[in-house]
């Protein structure tokens, strides 16, 4: 999200959006990554403080892009995709169920 983007929509609440398999900023079209992408707490830690001098916003959930990451089946038959190490739950509207962040948008309109 540019600067400009942030501060022109003064958003109350953000959610960050990240593609679990990418490390870098740049490492497409053969080039080479240049850009290491910050974890998720420096990530909403930069995108709250951007947007703090024009309009405070908070980051109430995280949505993950996992197109490119296996399907499993969890403890319990939940759905997950794993990578590596780790697995991350797919928040994608239209990889599964978005409910859990429509739910944390309605509930951050009823705090406003």
């Amino acid at each position: 999200m540019t600067l400009g983007l942030l501060h022109g929509s003064c958003p109350d609440a953000l959610i960050l959006c990240h593609q679990a398999t990418r490390d870098y900023i740049g490492d497409y079209h053969g080039r080479e990554p240049w850009v290491k992408i910050p974890s998720y707490v420096e990530m909403i830690e930069i995108y709250e403080s951007a947007a703090q001098p024009v309009h405070p916003t908070k980051v109430i959930g995280i949505c993950l892009n996992t197109y490119d990451m296996k399907e499993e089946r969890g403890a319990g038959g939940g759905r997950t995709r794993g990578r590596g190490n780790g697995t991350a739950r797919d928040l994608t509207p239209y990889g599964f169920d978005s409910d859990v962040l429509v739910d944390a948008i309605i509930g951050a309109r009823a705090t406003i």
